[in-house]
């Protein structure tokens, strides 16, 4: 068919030997445009007659080529699909050579079809979709059922290198900054670096783990461009350009943890995970990738205050309600922002949780990696996802939240969530009502002067149901959207609110209760029971927060060793209750306090 030699390595595999040996393909291409109605009934064959004369045309562009090799190999699987099942392939497959040959053009579409086909093949699936999804799942199909533990290596290690090789057409567009990239390249793109760096499952012992952390020295320019660039392409008028953006961060970090948190990595290798993590910033003004070294700059003016009220407070006739709405006029002006704080700041507060809550380490793990992802990637001002502490009671997750919001150095509030039935503390109260007033969220934010304070949201599993107008439940979803926080209405007020920039932190005690919509807006995080070797860094974290509330100075009390002793197996809620006891009801106080 090609009676030219191939111009490079990369051409190897045109489609030379009669497509592929496909008789069908090879009729097709020397039909006559009339005749083509003779060899089949399928309204697609001319535009595939197109396809077939374009690919094999070496004047056309490679990204042409490959494209046409990707349309024409979702033909050819689409026929080998048997009739009447919803899976099963053919043994011949002549699919798999388009979509490699689609690869070996450059195209990160072919690369991701040829993966998927391979594991099709093997009677394998997985499901992953980067804009909603962490890790992807694999699936083996056997007799209608998914079984997820018996996975053939041999099959997934060959789609394996099919994502590797989509991750290296992915590198040779970075340069050209994925010019003329469309929504499913970037997809396609980000499917191939997280599957190939997280399938098949490895264990810790595994030598491929070690090929894919040698393989993210080359993959991480790309990763990082793709996450600054992709969410651009990849947003709907569901989820904006920042949100995918932080979704795409997060699932790094989720990949990183996958290849680095293992129980036999040294505390140096994870440590090169995090200063590597976000180091590089993609910039749209240079076809090169530039080194970020102004992390640590001056913030500009919009990263240290921000407007809370956006419009002017409607006036009321009522003389009290008037007083109240005067003290609100203040968040017309700007307020200030706290900062988020430097790495070295980060690393050392994580340090200190780790040692006042050894018992939360997964926990401790994951919600710093928010932070620093933030810090490196340039953030200056404090955020934070939302997440969902779930854990038994008397497990320490309220205390957790206050500490670390305290050593990020916000202000912060418990709002108590345990039986309520009314949505006054989200929304506010209706004005003329007795005691009426706004929101809690937007009194806290009066009464600190900060715009981006934190809120622990305690028991929410235990919030109240009674009614689509007081639903407390359904008022927290558009607390928790950023989207909606941006223009959310207080009640009182009568104005929209600007509170994307509030961090929260949720606890529960299970799942149970909290409805799925609302489900979608956290990302549950486990925060076990200490255990009975954790008691000292527990019983210490208690003695500090009486120190504390008494006004005493640091390190003013402390225990003997037969009352630590006594203390052994006991919950934090249950050391606190106890200690008071101790301490009251000793003959010398002394040893107890230092002064």
């Amino acid at each position: 068919m090609l009676k030219t030699p191939p111009a490079d390595a990369a051409e190897l595999t045109a489609p030379l030997n009669s497509f592929f040996v496909d008789d069908f393909l090879t009729l097709l291409y020397l039909c006559e445009p009339e005749h083509i109605s003779q060899i089949g009934s399928d309204d697609d064959l001319p535009h595939v007659k197109s396809l077939l004369s374009q690919v094999s045309d070496r004047s056309y562009a490679k990204h042409q080529r490959a494209a046409a090799a990707v349309d024409i190999g979702r033909f050819v699987r689409k026929r080998e699909r048997k009739p009447g099942k919803d899976w099963p392939f053919t043994k011949r497959q002549r699919s798999i050579s388009w979509f490699q040959l689609a690869r070996e053009l450059g195209s990160v579409v072919g690369a991701t079809e040829l993966a998927n086909t391979l594991l099709a093949r093997g009677e394998h699936d997985m499901e992953f979709d980067v804009t909603t999804d962490m890790l992807p799942r694999l699936y083996n199909r056997e007799g209608g059922r998914r079984n997820t533990e018996d996975i053939k290596n041999a099959v997934v290690s060959e789609a394996a290198n099919a994502w590797k090789g989509g991750v290296g057409a992915a590198y040779r567009h970075l340069q050209r900054r994925f010019e003329d990239w469309e929504s499913e390249e970037f997809r396609c793109a980000l499917t191939c670096i997280v599957a190939f760096l997280t399938l098949p499952r490895l264990s810790h012992l595994d030598s491929r783990v070690d090929l894919r952390r040698q393989a993210l020295r080359w993959i991480n320019p790309v990763w990082n461009a793709l996450i600054d660039v992709a969410p651009a392409e990849l947003c709907t008028p569901y989820k904006q350009t920042e949100e995918i953006r932080a979704l795409l961060i997060e699932q790094r970090l989720a990949v990183l943890h996958n290849l680095y948190d293992r129980p036999h990595v040294d505390a140096a290798e994870r440590i090169w995970v995090r200063l590597s993590d976000f180091t590089v910033k993609w910039s749209l003004d240079s076809p090169a990738l530039q080194v970020d070294d102004a992390l640590d700059a001056s913030p500009s003016d919009a990263n240290q205050y921000v407007a809370v009220l956006k419009d002017a407070i409607p006036a009321s006739g009522d003389k009290f309600e008037q007083e109240i709405l005067k003290l609100y006029a203040s968040l017309q002006q700007r307020l200030s922002l706290t900062p988020l704080p430097a790495l070295g700041d980060l690393y050392g507060i994580e340090s200190k949780l780790l040692e006042e809550f050894p018992w939360a380490q997964d926990a401790i793990s994951t919600i710093l990696s928010d932070l620093l992802a933030r810090r490196r990637s340039g953030s200056v001002r404090l955020g934070l996802g939302t997440f969902l502490l779930v854990g038994p009671p008397g497990s320490g997750k309220t205390r957790f939240a206050m500490r670390l919001s305290s050593l990020l150095g916000s202000p912060n509030s418990v709002l108590n969530l345990a039986g309520m039935s009314d949505t006054k503390l989200i929304k506010g109260c209706t004005r003329g009502w007795a005691g009426a007033r706004p929101s809690k969220i937007v009194e806290f934010i009066q009464q600190t002067g900060s715009a981006n304070p934190f809120f622990v949201l305690d028991e929410i599993d235990k919030l109240g149901r009674i009614g689509l107008s007081e639903d407390p439940q359904a008022a927290l979803l558009d607390l928790l959207e950023p989207g909606n926080a941006r223009r959310y209405m207080d009640i009182f007020l009568m104005a929209e609110c600007d509170l994307s920039h509030c961090m929260y932190i949720a606890t529960a005690n299970s799942f149970q209760g909290i409805s799925r919509p609302l489900l979608s807006r956290v990302q549950p995080v486990f925060f076990p029971k200490p255990e009975e070797e954790h008691a000292p860094a527990l019983i210490n974290g208690v003695l500090r927060d009486f120190e504390s509330s008494w006004g005493l100075p640091a390190g003013a009390l402390t225990l003997s060793a037969a009352q630590a002793q006594m203390l052994l197996g006991l919950s934090p809620r249950e050391m606190r209750a106890a200690i008071p006891k101790m301490l009251g009801r000793s003959a010398n106080l002394e040893q107890f306090r230092r002064h």
